[in-house]
């Protein structure tokens, strides 16, 4: 018998909250670019989501009133890749 390591699973929501905390703190801008580096360098080895799933999560948090858009957002191209720039309160959000 094989023993199969398992990893915990989080939410990609809380991920994302937490990814562009860390951006935040480190007075990065919070782009969908930005956002994508900072997951490939935190979850190396892991599948990173695509860009319009992570957009589309960066669109529910919004709504949510967990993280906040506080730039305007452009087109670049039909690919969805979008200037998104996100601030998250930890006041107004629902992870802990």
């Amino acid at each position: 018998m094989e023993v199969i390591p398992q990893t915990q699973f989080v939410p990609l929501s809380e991920i994302l909250c937490m990814v562009i905390l860390d951006l935040n703190n480190k007075q990065v801008v919070a782009t969908l670019d930005t956002i994508q580096e900072r997951l490939n360098q935190c979850y190396q080895g892991m599948q990173i989501p695509s860009p319009p799933l992570i957009y589309d999560t960066l669109g529910t948090l919004i709504k949510e009133r967990k993280i906040f858009h506080t730039g305007e957002s452009e087109r670049e191209d039909v690919h969805l890749r979008r200037r998104v720039i996100i601030h998250w309160s930890p006041n107004n959000s629902g992870i802990r």
